[in-house]
């Protein structure tokens, strides 16, 4: 199941240059730390900046997954998906 995580001063991120990620840091203690900036113009709430510089720290992550736009099937709920009771996860704690 996915969850859509919203940030809550800008709503959801809508386009493909909404998000600029610059910097992705994942720390040994499963946490997760995306830096760089979001298009103003692009947010569900309106921003008076153009850009908006981010830091996202996502913690007790078990496994994370990028790719480019242009190469994902699927759907997502928002630009940044919590997913729960993941398939592949589950696979994993079988394989055990």
């Amino acid at each position: 199941m996915n969850c859509p995580v919203i940030i809550e001063k800008t709503g959801k991120l809508s386009g493909r240059d909404a998000i600029y990620l610059d910097e992705v840091e994942f720390t040994s203690c499963r946490e997760l730390i995306l830096k760089g900036e979001f298009n103003g113009s692009l947010c569900e709430k309106k921003q008076t900046q153009k850009w908006i510089g981010f830091n996202l720290s996502f913690y007790s992550v078990l496994f994370f997954n990028v790719i480019e736009l242009d190469f994902y099937q699927g759907e997502l709920s928002s630009s940044f998906d919590q997913i729960l009771n993941s398939n592949q996860i589950m696979s994993w704690r079988s394989e055990k």
